[in-house]
């Protein structure tokens, strides 16, 4: 759990996106040897704040899909980003968790960050 008792932020994607972020396109070799073995199939369901978790895994996905051109990485983004609709992100903010009871704007912050992602290199911003 992060401070406060959040866990928002996944260690792997949090990996990827400072990888991106820091070495760009020489980020290649490491996302395609290290990363993609560890690719979600899914959303992954968790205790706590698992649709923010869920976006900020996506928002990995879309940065390694853009330097890669990997189809898993691109794959992972599409199956996460489809859940995240059918649970009505489409009509707005998502709680970060199904046991917590506000919506609010993590979950709204990391799909745009994951979109933001996928299309341009943030740091061109």
């Amino acid at each position: 759990m992060g401070p406060g008792g959040h866990d928002f932020f996944s260690s792997n994607a949090n990996r990827v996106l400072a990888l991106v972020a820091s070495l760009g396109e020489e980020a290649k070799s490491v996302l395609e040897e290290e990363f993609l073995p560890l690719v979600p199939q899914g959303f992954i369901e968790r205790c706590a704040d698992e649709n923010a978790w869920n976006t900020h895994v996506a928002s990995a996905m879309a940065a390694a899909y853009r330097i890669t051109g990997k189809r898993a990485f691109l794959r992972a983004f599409n199956v996460i980003t489809e859940e995240l609709e059918r649970r009505g992100l489409g009509e707005g903010s998502l709680p970060r968790s199904r046991d917590f009871p506000l919506r609010e704007s993590w979950v709204a912050f990391f799909i745009c960050f994951a979109y933001l992602n996928l299309v341009t290199d943030p740091a061109n911003i």
